[in-house]
């Protein structure tokens, strides 16, 4: 009797980032990546209202902790003025919650495909880019949240316009 089955791979394997080293700040808990070129430096979610901060800094992540704190007009002004992009892990929704005033993160629908992170980075007027990562076959565990992570050094390192 021979039995065929079909593979369902749950992991990804994939290179590191390799590129420049950056400078990340992050409100919330750093993440455990795989990279050692990679600076993560912890700042109050207030603290990052700060210019001089954003100034130093590659790009900004906000954990899920505090997503919906993050949705306050206060910080909608801070995505579109810091310059650098902000990359929100592990939200459910699109880039819409964090910039646009007077929408809070519940107020938004869940995103359908299954994001690890979301990111924007504002360029001039109402414009700007924004990026999704998700997890390799919507598959949570250390090996693919890395691949995501490398992801989205990659896009940082490219995303100086």
């Amino acid at each position: 009797m021979i039995f065929l089955t079909g593979c369902y791979l749950d992991s990804v394997n994939s290179n590191k980032y390799d590129g420049r080293p950056l400078v990340i700040g992050v409100v919330g808990d750093s993440p455990d990546v795989r990279e050692d070129n990679i600076t993560f430096i912890n700042y109050e979610l207030s603290e990052i209202k700060n210019e001089q901060i954003t100034q130093n800094l590659d790009a900004v992540f906000i954990t899920k902790e505090f997503l919906l704190e993050t949705t306050n007009d206060e910080y909608a002004d801070v995505y579109r003025t810091a310059g650098i992009p902000f990359f929100f892990i592990e939200s459910k929704k699109s880039y819409t919650p964090f910039i646009e005033k007077a929408t809070s993160y519940n107020d938004v629908p869940t995103v359908k495909d299954n994001n690890y992170a979301t990111g924007y980075l504002h360029t001039s007027g109402d414009e700007g880019y924004y990026w999704s990562f998700g997890l390799y076959n919507d598959v949570v565990n250390k090996k693919n949240i890395e691949d995501a992570y490398t992801r989205i050094f990659e896009t940082i390192q490219s995303s100086t316009f």
